[in-house]
């Protein structure tokens, strides 16, 4: 179904654009982004993990990621790509010269670099931790309730 290797996230779209047909986009266009993504995860999902490389971490695809601080598991790779297609033919607008803010979206793509600032940062490794945390969980209660949860889950 899907044999040209792509080597970015525009040519992703191109590919699946030219292999779908008419009739499967519109009924994909009548789907919420959820089903669309869930129900294609062990078929079209499959195909693009597969046809695409994502498992082998040298296929042009995987560096792209790579290189535009993408690092996801092959199953995620191609969900994120399901959504972009899904996104696309619902005609929203993409920007490829940022993949990274494409896959995460605005919000966490925000919050990721904010997290990479804090990284740099000469302070103990409990401090970055919790600067991280303000950063995710801006709601001091979900705060709050999160780190209950993570020393429940250590003990």
């Amino acid at each position: 179904m899907i044999n040209n290797k792509p080597e970015n996230l525009k040519e992703c779209i191109e590919i699946l654009e030219n292999t779908i047909s008419k009739s499967d986009k519109e009924k994909i266009k009548k789907m919420s982004q959820l089903n669309f993504i869930v129900s294609q995860h062990f078929g079209m999902g499959m195909d693009i993990r597969n046809a695409w490389g994502l498992w082998d971490e040298n296929s042009p695809l995987i560096k792209y990621f790579q290189e535009n601080n993408i690092t996801l598991h092959p199953d995620d790779y191609s969900g994120a790509i399901l959504k972009i297609f899904y996104r696309y033919l619902q005609g929203e607008k993409l920007d490829f010269n940022n993949p990274e803010l494409i896959i995460y979206g605005e919000d966490l793509y925000l919050k990721r670099k904010e997290i990479d600032k804090i990284e740099k940062l000469n302070i103990s490794k409990k401090e970055k931790q919790e600067k991280k945390l303000e950063i995710l969980f801006p709601d001091i209660e979900k705060r709050k309730k999160f780190k209950k949860i993570l020393k429940e889950k250590v003990l």
